[in-house]
């Protein structure tokens, strides 16, 4: 997969480019650097779950997922799935 491109810094696409999510995770001034061991890289945390490209979407993976698997593995996001309302509170 060639690497050191430039990338387009717009909107991120719901199945952005491999190159893409490198820039996305390490920057724009380290995104040459490490992309050369994304690969890698990705498929050691596919193993702990980060989500896998999708053939159907040009190989590519859904950034959202990825997003919030990020978040998960960092702390930032429960994976219990929140609360379910108990009822009316009775403050008296």
């Amino acid at each position: 997969m060639p690497r050191a491109q430039k990338v387009d810094a717009g909107p991120m696409p719901l199945y952005p480019s491999e190159d893409r999510i490198v820039t996305e995770l390490y920057g724009p001034d380290a995104a040459t650097a490490m992309s050369t061991g994304w690969d890698g890289v990705a498929k050691v945390l596919e193993r702990d779950g980060l989500p896998k490209r999708d053939p159907l979407f040009g190989n590519r993976r859904y950034w959202p997922a990825v997003e919030a698997w990020l978040r998960r593995r960092n702390g930032l996001a429960s994976t219990a799935g929140g609360f379910a309302p108990d009822g009316d509170e009775n403050w008296t």
